[in-house]
């Protein structure tokens, strides 16, 4: 490092006045890098909030300063914390695109920088009108500026609330209660809705059900299996009947208000907990599993497989050996436990992967009936169309009330989540497997006290079991049948 650079940069460090640093601000010293940081000038000057007549002069002498990034990949702008409003106006002027930039490693726009670092009000102000788009922008962690600003001024709080209000929506604190739902195939039985169709809250569910289905559920789960087998028909009585079942955990003295921490729904569970969390309505959310059942029924020469008893490494390496022709396609399509997987692709692979799943001494290989690909890249033209269901909605929808855990990601969404991401992630679902595992691994992070399946039979306390023995204590199953009459501290010993 030459004196030169030395000096600059030692003046910099002290803050000097532009009368000092001027002799040694040159072409040559602006260009050039520190050896131990890699750093500009430029980058030095920010660290140490210099003042816009220093900046400009730094710029004047190497305007592509403004361009470049520090190692860490942040730019000129994620030093706005440092700065003062007329600094921050100047590099605004100079390289106003990186308003709209990200860090390289972790996703922060600078309006995340600002927001979490207690940044005064006119900063924050400048970078909302630089980039207003910003403010729904989620960094590296899933998250959006407001949700940062913890340790910001009430005035900064206050402008971001109202530029942002759905990120500080307020709810009332919620019980420490997991409310998890099936979706998968084994859960619907003949006779299901025998002898509950005239209970009040089931009686209007099917009602509503059957304006919009056009056909009687009672009727349809009781006569033929094979009408059970049928997309539509499935997929509306595991909505119908895992909605059903959630209000009857409502009703329950543990959780009057029925205001839980998370939800979380596996498939198309997944809507059921979409539309208890205030998402969208009953009706939006059987209207889409229609349509989503319609558009996978289109699909042909497909096929998904669930394969207990061997580990993920094995499952990947035969789905490689069983999809070897051009057009053969063979994947995982669900996370469920350590050893328990689901299986979709082009039917001839699936059945290959059945026959060498079977040598490699699986536990359990059950075709599940009906369903296609799903949750494959197979599902993507399904997706093309469903998109367009999707986003008639859009209009009618919420704020989510309580966390959701997605399917796509095994991660949470809250009421800060905008609705075009719900339903982008709601989308994928079709496209990518579930994460199943993932997802049951982030309550144990959550230190839920209480776990409750709400569906007809105890499918998703099974796989409980083998992902968290603690989570699995605390699992218990609510139907719309059982205890019915009964108090419901008969549950909650009774059922575990």
């Amino acid at each position: 490092m030459n004196s030169n650079l030395r000096s600059l940069l030692g003046a910099l460090q002290q803050r000097a006045d532009l009368a000092v640093l001027k002799p040694l601000i040159t072409p040559e010293t602006a260009k050039a890098k520190d050896i131990v940081y890699g750093l500009l000038p430029l980058f030095w000057a920010l660290s140490y909030g210099a003042p816009a007549e220093v900046l400009r002069a730094l710029l004047d002498a190497y305007p592509a300063a403004a361009e470049e990034k520090h190692p860490q990949g942040w730019t000129p702008l994620h030093y706005a914390e440092k700065l003062d409003a007329e600094a921050l106006k100047l590099l605004l002027a100079r390289c106003p695109e990186t308003a709209s930039r990200e860090v390289d490693n972790e996703g922060a726009l600078p309006l995340h920088w600002v927001a979490e670092h207690d940044a005064p009000k006119e900063v924050v102000e400048l970078l909302l009108e630089a980039y207003p788009e910003g403010l729904s922008k989620r960094d590296g962690r899933g998250r959006v500026p407001a949700q940062l600003a913890m340790e910001a001024s009430l005035e900064v709080k206050q402008l971001l609330e109202a530029a942002n209000p759905r990120a500080f929506r307020r709810m009332p604190a919620p019980e420490p209660i997991a409310v998890i739902v099936p979706g998968l195939p084994g859960n619907e039985y003949v006779g299901m809705l025998k002898d509950v169709e005239e209970l009040p809250y089931i009686k209007d569910l099917l009602s509503q059900a059957k304006t919009l289905l056009g056909l009687d559920l009672v009727k349809v789960s009781s006569t033929s299996p094979i009408n059970l087998e049928e997309l539509p028909c499935q997929h509306a009585l595991m909505y119908v009947s895992g909605v059903a079942a959630v209000q009857r955990l409502q009703k329950m003295e543990k959780c009057p208000a029925g205001n839980f921490q998370v939800l979380a729904g596996l498939s198309v569970g997944e809507y059921v907990a979409l539309a208890i969390a205030g998402v969208f309505s009953f009706d939006d959310g059987l209207r889409l599993v229609l349509q989503r059942a319609k558009v996978l029924a289109r699909s042909t020469d497909q096929a998904t497989l669930w394969v207990t008893g061997l580990d993920e490494a094995k499952v990947l390496d035969l789905c490689r050996n069983a999809a070897t022709g051009a057009n053969e396609v063979c994947e995982i399509s669900g996370y469920l436990h350590k050893s328990s997987f689901t299986v979709g692709g082009t039917r001839s692979a699936v059945e290959a992967f059945k026959s060498m799943a079977k040598d490699a001494k699986a536990f359990q290989l059950e075709y599940l009936q009906g369903w296609g690909a799903v949750h494959t890249k197979l599902s993507q033209s399904a997706l093309d169309t469903f998109e367009v269901e999707l986003q008639k909605i859009l209009p009618r929808m919420s704020p989510a009330r309580c966390q959701v855990v997605m399917n796509a990601t095994g991660r949470l969404i809250d009421s800060s989540t905008d609705s075009e991401e719900v339903l982008r992630l709601l989308g994928q679902q079709l496209i990518m497997p579930v994460r199943w595992k993932d997802s049951m691994e982030l309550l144990g992070k959550l230190k839920v006290e209480e776990i409750f399946e709400c569906g007809a039979k105890k499918q998703l306390k099974g796989l409980m079991k083998r992902i968290d023995n603690d989570l699995w204590w605390r699992t218990g199953n609510v139907s719309w049948r059982r205890f019915m009459g009964m108090n419901p501290a008969v549950f909650m010993v009774g059922d575990r």
